[in-house]
């Protein structure tokens, strides 16, 4: 099954960095891990970026554009999504192949959404 991740394309978010408010094309972003006080937003080609705001925002902000928390501390774009895999533990394999575990609570949402 193709997915449409058109609803991405063209939109942007603001990201505040030190003093600075940089906007941030929501196709380009992979996933955002927080750890703390820190959220850390991961492209597809650029370097990473580090803001104070909460993973909550974020989730708020993109969960109508096919992002996925997936446990306490990520928030994936499902376009990257390359597979599910149950090996050892729940996990998502997305671009670049990088390993996101996924908590059992939220294990039976993420294959719907994959699956549709």
């Amino acid at each position: 099954m193709i997915k449409d991740y058109s609803s991405q394309r063209d939109i942007k978010i603001s990201v505040k960095i030190g003093r600075q408010i940089r906007l941030i094309n929501i196709e380009e972003i992979v996933y955002i891990k927080c750890d703390g006080y820190v959220t850390t937003i991961h492209f597809i080609q650029e370097k990473p970026i580090s803001t104070t705001r909460l993973l909550k925002y974020y989730e708020l902000e993109l969960s109508k554009f096919d992002f996925i928390r997936v446990n306490r501390n990520n928030l994936v774009n499902a376009k990257y999504v390359l597979s599910i895999d149950f090996v050892e533990r729940p996990r998502l394999i997305i671009e670049p192949n990088e390993i996101i575990y996924i908590s059992n609570r939220k294990l039976l949402k993420i294959k719907q959404i994959i699956s549709n």
